[in-house]
């Protein structure tokens, strides 16, 4: 099945049948999937140090940007995976779990290392923006 077979079909769901949520949500899903692929290709064709799917995530904006409207099947699909969120932790949780060793005997570098980097992110988070700042008015 070609790329134009597989948006083809996803355009037949949705129009299909809009008010079935099982429908809609599949499109929804297959939209963010086919944006995540198409970033996937372009950061392997081009050289730039930027993971593919952040690349997708871009070329969505860009078109919600462009059609000055979320398409209800993305919106209904990112509304599903944001309630899930909180499952995409799990993994992290059980690294951490599974490391209580390394966690014991260095627990200071690693609180260190956040409170450094925490510092570091806020005071460059001022620079930039007393620079962007400073030729704008207040008026």
């Amino acid at each position: 099945m070609s790329a134009e077979q597989a948006v083809r079909a996803a355009v037949t769901v949705r129009e299909a049948a809009p008010h079935n949520r099982s429908a809609t949500l599949l499109a929804g899903f297959c939209t963010l999937v086919v944006y995540q692929l198409a970033g996937d290709l372009i950061g392997w064709l081009v050289p730039i140090p930027f993971p593919g799917a952040l690349i997708g995530l871009v070329l969505l904006v860009v078109r919600f940007a462009w059609k000055r409207e979320v398409a209800p099947d993305v919106e209904a699909a990112s509304a599903l995976l944001l309630g899930c969120l909180a499952l995409f932790y799990v993994p992290a949780a059980t690294g951490l779990v599974t490391h209580l060793g390394v966690l014991a005997t260095d627990w200071w570098r690693i609180a260190l290392a956040i409170v450094v980097s925490t510092f570091a992110g806020l005071v460059a988070t001022a620079l930039v923006m007393r620079w962007l700042g400073d030729g704008r008015s207040d008026a």
